[in-house]
């Protein structure tokens, strides 16, 4: 995941405009007025180049300063349909950082801690006790996450484009947007003025930017941009230069797409001695849509605090000689490593076949390796002998670059950093005190003016694998393939086909979609299988291999033909999402043709059952059109006391017949002693007019009430409630305690007390409900005891 969020972040790495006139508005703070003012003439190209100038020119001022460092990283998981974002992984540090230009960095970390629920192991996010975000030195590049130092647009495929660089103005635009007044409490005024840097293309290199700089000294005072594109994973590994790192052919395959947004970064800096502008709040989102319809948010925050600005530092102590010596022999082979990677390049460039740049790589490596390992050998010891001597052990780096050293002290006791008295509260909650933002949105909302200006297409690709492949009771085994193409900035075309075995269909679409900092909108002609059931995600990898095996496919479908506009709009890391569409299709009845399962071959009579749709006439065919909505927002963290989830859904249509359904689910998590947590669902759904059999609500299942078969009870309303007690004590294993009770039938019978399923049992939930295994039993007479296996608890 780290990788990821590294290519990510960063790779996570012009006109005159006339007078306009703004409204006016005031914003006030705790310690500032905000006023937003009329936009002054200017010139865009004079205030970038003034910009540029000035950068180096108050560089060359700054002597020193002493900070508080933080930083926390957040990973969460959700498959799209089904249930809440679970975090996967944080990671929080703080440390204090003082610079000189005599001395370089000295980094004290203070504190360090982290929890992970992540199946891949506990190491996710930042491990390097040098990692602790130094938060300006002179040459930094302001942009966060464009690199260490000014650049260049250069011709590296794999970098940005940084806006500010020289050179950028071949692939921006640059205008002037608004301006605004900042009235200090002292009585002063700043004004600052917006630059927006608006994409010539599509392409993922290039960004999407609003940059505010101070008019009096053209310092960048906050900054908001986010990549123009989506970033296609496996193409940019494709492109490595080293022939071992590239990935094999076959694992686009197994792992398409694996598509990266980042959604926004935002830079907000203070102003210090009157002179300097020095980040205070740095905050980059982003998002990786992974196989099986799996989305990752990402959320890296860094937070500073100065207590001096050229102000007298504690004189450095000097190294030890043990120190000294490593440090003398680490310059050394960094300077020899330079001379390697440039001859190494050199070669590169030179080579005429695959093997010349096979050969210049393992070269590199060898020597690497030889040269370095008993470098790596003496710290060890070194660290050994610092932590029994004094429970700290001191390392000396060279950041950035190699630019910039660096002595960084590490208490050597793990449990006392992961305690220190500067963290406060729990770690998986928000912590709004330290990480709240009140200007992080107006500066998001300022993007929508920098959009990408121009189409771009890039290659037209041929896409398949397991990306295409399931497994139901209705089509058996299903295998397709698509052509697809980016034509930025966030639009795409692509055209898929499918056949299925069973059943012997082909099914298709084609869609035009558009994507764009969390929310995006389709447009598309089809012809589809559609599950029938509010829960759940049946055409996933997962539930594909638990249907193939079992033959439990829980799931009823049916087909249908038509036109869709739908769309999505997200909020990042535990926020809501809407969905939408509106839609003009026939439907008809799937038949179940599938018998084959693994299970087979152990029991003759495993297999799966009928479509209940099916069974009970196909369905009510014609043509229909109608639009629907599905809202689903969670309240509350891992470590809040209370958490609510809702999740709200409407549809109506008319055609064959004319309907109207809506339901609402709702979740309250409540933590209690003994590392105890109870959950109660409760969800209600009911309709008007004459709801069509694939539009019935279904009970029994593990979605919903657990020890009967799916589609038990089926009716145009119903109800619901669900309960648990886990236990949290465990650090990936849940075991659990539940009870299942709901009703569906007709509307006259909603709580008239005829027949209701009730079930209870006992359950295990994985890395916090990202996988369960339940074993509950039916409280009817006679009741059997039923066992499912799944991905991502629904509730």
């Amino acid at each position: 995941m780290r990788r990821l969020s590294c290519l990510l972040f960063p790779a996570l790495y012009a006109a005159t405009v006339p007078s306009v006139q703004a409204q006016k508005s005031v914003t006030r703070t705790a310690d500032s007025v905000v006023v937003h003012m009329a936009i002054v003439p200017s010139s865009a190209e004079a205030l970038l180049s003034q910009a540029r100038a000035t950068r180096l020119r108050v560089d060359s001022s700054l002597q020193s300063y002493d900070a508080l460092s933080r930083e926390r990283f957040t990973l969460t998981f959700a498959l799209r349909g089904i249930g809440r974002e679970r975090t996967l992984t944080r990671d929080e540090r703080a440390g204090n950082v003082q610079w000189s230009r005599a001395n370089g960095l000295r980094i004290n970390l203070l504190g360090r801690r982290r929890e992970s629920n992540s199946p891949f192991g506990g190491n996710t996010g930042p491990n390097n006790e040098s990692a602790i975000p130094v938060p300006y030195f002179p040459g930094k590049e302001p942009l966060w996450g464009l690199g260490s130092s000014f650049v260049t647009t250069g011709d590296d495929a794999n970098r940005p484009i940084n806006p500010l660089a020289a050179g950028a103005e071949s692939s921006y635009r640059y205008t002037l947007g608004d301006s605004l007044t900042i009235g200090l409490p002292d009585g002063s005024r700043i004004q600052l003025r917006e630059l927006r840097a608006t994409p010539l293309s599509g392409n993922w290199r290039v960004l999407s930017a609003s940059l505010w700089f101070e008019t009096a000294t053209a310092q960048l005072v906050r900054a908001a941009y986010r990549y123009a594109t989506p970033v296609d994973f496996l193409d940019q590994a494709r492109r490595n230069p080293d022939p071992a790192n590239r990935p094999p052919r076959w694992l686009g395959l197994i792992a398409s797409p694996l598509r990266g947004t980042l959604e926004a970064v935002t830079v907000e800096s203070g102003l210090f001695e009157g002179k300097y502008w020095l980040p205070r709040a740095q905050i980059a989102d982003f998002r990786v849509d992974a196989p099986s319809e799996s989305v990752v948010r990402g959320r890296l925050e860094q937070r500073f605090q100065y207590s001096t600005v050229n102000g007298t530092l504690d004189p450095v102590p000097p190294l030890p000689p043990a120190t000294l010596a490593l440090r003398d022999k680490s310059d050394s082979l960094w300077r020899v490593d330079s001379t390697f990677v440039f001859t190494r390049d050199s070669l590169l460039k030179l080579g005429s076949s695959k093997r010349d740049t096979v050969a210049a790589y393992a070269a590199y490596r060898m020597w690497e390796d030889s040269s370095w390992k008993p470098i790596r050998g003496q710290l060890d010891s070194l660290r050994k002998s610092q932590c029994a001597a004094s429970g700290t052990y001191v390392r000396y780096r060279s950041r950035y670059g190699r630019r910039v050293p660096a002595e960084v002290s590490v208490p050597c006791d793990s449990v006392k950093l992961a305690n220190a008295p500067i963290f406060s509260g729990d770690l998986m909650g928000q912590n709004a005190a330290v990480w709240g933002s009140n200007d992080r949105a107006a500066l998001i909302a300022s993007l929508a003016s920098a959009m990408p200006l121009a189409l771009s297409p890039q290659p037209i690709k041929f896409v398949s694998g397991l990306e295409f492949f399931r497994y139901n009771r209705i089509e058996g085994i299903s295998l397709g393939g698509g052509l697809r193409q980016d034509l930025g900035p966030g639009l795409r075309w692509e055209a898929q086909a499918r056949a299925s075995f069973a059943d012997r269909q082909l099914n298709g679409e084609v869609f035009v979609d558009r994507a764009v900092a969390g929310s995006s909108w389709r447009v598309s002609a089809y012809r589809r299988l559609v599950s029938a059931d509010d829960y759940g995600a049946p055409f996933v990898l997962g539930a594909s291999i638990q249907n193939l095996i079992s033959g439990l496919d829980e799931h009823f479908y049916y087909r249908s033909a038509g036109l869709e506009l739908s769309g999505v709009r997200n909020r990042s890391l535990g926020g809501g999402s809407l969905n939408w569409r509106v839609f003009a299709e026939h439907q008809s009845a799937g038949v179940a043709e599938a018998e084959w399962v693994v299970r087979r071959l152990w029991d003759k009579k495993a297999g799966f059952s009928q479509n209940i749709i099916d069974t009970l006439g196909g369905g009510t065919r014609g043509v229909f059109s109608g639009a629907a909505f599905r809202w689903r927002a969670t309240r509350g963290d891992d470590a809040s006391g209370w958490r609510l989830a809702t999740d709200m859904r409407s549809e109506a249509a008319a055609g064959a017949v004319a309907y109207g359904r809506g339901a609402l689910d709702l979740t309250i998590e409540r933590r209690l002693p003994a590392r105890l947590r109870a959950i109660a669902t409760g969800s209600l759904g009911s309709s008007v007019g004459e709801l069509p059999l694939q539009r019935f609500y279904n009970l029994g299942g593990w979605q919903t009430v657990r020890g009967y078969t799916s589609g038990t009870l089926r009716g145009n309303s119903f109800w619901m409630g669900r309960g648990e007690l886990l236990y949290e004590g465990f650090r990936r294993l849940q075991p659990s305690l539940f009870v299942d009770q709901g009703f569906a039938g007709q509307r006259s019978d909603l709580f008239s007390g005829v027949r209701q399923l009730r079930s209870a049992g006992v359950g295990a939930a994985f890395f916090q409900g990202l996988f369960r295994l339940d074993a509950a039993r039916s409280l009817d007479a006679g009741g059997k005891w039923r066992i499912n296996s799944y991905a991502s608890a629904r509730f």
